[in-house]
């Protein structure tokens, strides 16, 4: 996977093209990074990707799959929350719709793999609720064999699932592995904050999120699950914006769904 850094979106007037993108009714996946995520940290980067329809045919051979990878992550948007500031939210598109706008729309779906953290960032240093969530994680404890097992943070349960279900090739996942541990593991823990941002961080963000809706697609559920997934990701957002919610604590790693489906 190429850095991608014709997908930094550093400017505003870059930032009202890619926002045009983002109408309702379209599906998004998101990730958030930052120093100390949450209200005593920062958000450094939102990248976003963006699905209005397309298809993902796992009975795609490699190099037709790459092609589709590649198409995918055309739609793909890493906005530097450091470089704009308050503008980052408040920016209208072309349709007049800003980026709080969006990540407040119950119309707009966004997927994003544990919402708490972001969710108490935005709430706190940006006055933003976001809206219209389903929390990945939840999806995949709601549809895993033993419901009745912690959800905890799971970061390694979120690569296991993304290389169970994605179309990486071996060398692929290598890269990406290397790139996630030079990132998580390696790297300043500001590294959020340096610019200009390195290759391997862009590589980073677009790999968070170009694979999630394979993910998706693979925890599929009925519409009852669905609700049941939204209301408790609605929840989660509930409780990382009460004043209470400590997002440097340890995270709560009950599953919200028991053993009743």
């Amino acid at each position: 996977m190429e850095a991608q850094p014709e997908k930094l979106i550093a400017t505003t007037s870059r930032l009202q093209y890619f926002l045009a993108s983002i109408t309702p009714g379209k599906t998004i996946y998101i990730d958030f990074e930052g120093f100390k995520l949450g209200r005593n940290g920062t958000i450094s980067l939102l990248t976003i990707h963006i699905i209005d329809g397309l298809t993902l045919d796992t009975s795609l051979d490699s190099s037709n799959a790459e092609t589709a990878l590649a198409e995918l992550r055309d739609r793909t948007g890493i906005i530097d929350i450091t470089a704009l500031q308050q503008r980052a939210f408040s920016t209208s598109s072309n349709a007049n719709s800003t980026l709080k706008d969006i990540l407040e729309s119950p119309n707009i779906t966004k997927y994003i793999w544990d919402v708490r953290r972001p969710a108490n960032a935005l709430w706190y240093l940006y006055n933003i609720r976001l809206a219209g969530v389903i929390d990945i994680q939840l999806l995949d404890s709601f549809t895993r064999e033993s419901p009745e097992k912690p959800v905890r943070t799971m970061a390694s349960r979120f690569y296991q699932q993304v290389h169970n279900v994605s179309w990486m090739t071996e060398a692929e996942q290598d890269e990406w592995i290397e790139t996630r541990d030079v990132v998580e593991y390696w790297a300043d823990p500001k590294i959020w904050e340096k610019r200009p941002l390195g290759k391997e961080v862009l590589k980073y963000c677009v790999g968070q999120v170009v694979y999630l809706p394979r993910l998706v697609k693979a925890l599929e559920v009925n519409a009852r699950g669905r609700r049941r997934v939204e209301e408790e990701s609605g929840k989660r957002v509930d409780r990382a914006t009460g004043e209470e919610y400590d997002p440097d604590a340890v995270p709560d790693s009950q599953s919200p769904f028991g053993y009743v489906r």
